[in-house]
């Protein structure tokens, strides 16, 4: 009997102390390029943008974008991207999941390079994502190590 109040106190214990995630469905937008201006000067950059202008500064539709592309909707959702220094390296970046767990937004990616090219270019990443306007934290993993976090503006 006092195994079975033990087993069930540590149960209780637990699941009271157990921080939550909930997975949050993110969308790729791949109709979109660098803007030719802009200069990435760190080995990885990460970005989180709440609203278009930010993200226009960096970020324009490619000239040959399908009739179908996605365009984020800033009143509803928010736009994370991870991109590298240029190089001459085909590099797949790859988001693995994103997660909400208490007031952050967890990105877990991974990047791998492929192969060679002769000409250099700069690999990325970006996604549009809903998420409730009370995270302030970014949290951006690669594998299980935390690489970067932006902390939000509540404004």
């Amino acid at each position: 009997m006092k195994l079975l109040i033990s087993i069930s106190v540590l149960f209780l214990f637990a699941c009271k102390t157990a921080k939550t995630s909930n997975i949050i469905v993110y969308e790729n937008l791949i109709s979109f390029i660098l803007r030719p201006d802009v200069r990435l000067t760190n080995e990885i950059s990460y970005f989180y943008f709440n609203n278009e202008d930010d993200f226009r500064k960096i970020f324009t539709l490619t000239k040959g974008s399908p009739g179908n592309i996605v365009i984020p909707n800033f009143n509803t959702q928010r736009v994370i991207a991870i991109a590298l220094k240029p190089t001459k390296e085909i590099v797949e970046i790859k988001l693995l999941k994103t997660e909400i767990s208490e007031n952050n937004l967890n990105v877990f990616y991974t990047r791998s390079p492929t192969t060679g090219t002769s000409f250099l270019h700069t690999p990325f990443i970006l996604a549009s994502i809903t998420i409730p306007k009370s995270i302030m934290h970014v949290n951006f993993y690669y594998g299980k190590t935390i690489e970067n976090v932006i902390e939000i503006d509540s404004n």
